[in-house]
């Protein structure tokens, strides 16, 4: 993807491909960005799991302290240690989700997201074009047109219906 980025962005955006180098080298600077902000969304989960276990190391540590005093008991099995694992994770990760900065990060991967989907559907409409395929906003119009006129159709029947049953009266 590299090699196709970087001749992407050397070529010229003239002539008859204009357009679509112009789209192409949009799709790649919103999959980089939201490359970027995925990566950075990691290192920030990857610092959760980090201060967890450090929190974990701590409390195991402060039992110990407090057992061999003698006023509270050890680890003593397997579930006991996941379950403290559990907590530190979540103590960790409520301060990391309701700091503005996940916040931000989140709903600029959200962004990104949705950006990064919209110029594939161009880059993917203009190929279908190309090979006189149907697109989705095509498809889409046809739905909607098929929808109006089954919607007028049933108004026309049913002011036939009445038409006709006030004939009768």
């Amino acid at each position: 993807t590299r090699q196709f980025a970087d001749l992407i962005s050397r070529m010229p955006a003239l002539g008859q491909a204009r357009e679509q180098t112009e789209a192409w080298r949009e799709l790649l600077a919103a999959q980089a960005e939201y490359q970027h902000l995925e990566q950075e969304l990691r290192t920030v989960w990857s610092k959760v799991q980090t201060d967890a276990l450090a929190m974990l190391e701590a409390a195991i540590r402060e039992r110990r302290a407090k057992h061999s005093a003698g006023s509270a008991p050890g680890i003593d099995d397997y579930r006991e240690l996941y379950n403290l694992w559990v907590e530190c994770g979540e103590k960790v990760f409520a301060q990391v989700a309701h700091s503005e900065s996940y916040c931000k990060l989140q709903a600029q991967l959200g962004n990104a997201a949705i950006r990064l989907k919209a110029r594939q559907q161009a880059v993917l409409e203009r190929t279908l074009k190309q090979f006189d395929l149907p697109t989705r906003s095509e498809l889409n119009t046809v739905h909607k047109q098929m929808r109006e006129l089954r919607e007028r159709i049933a108004t026309l029947e049913s002011q036939l219906a009445a038409a006709r049953g006030e004939e009768r009266s």
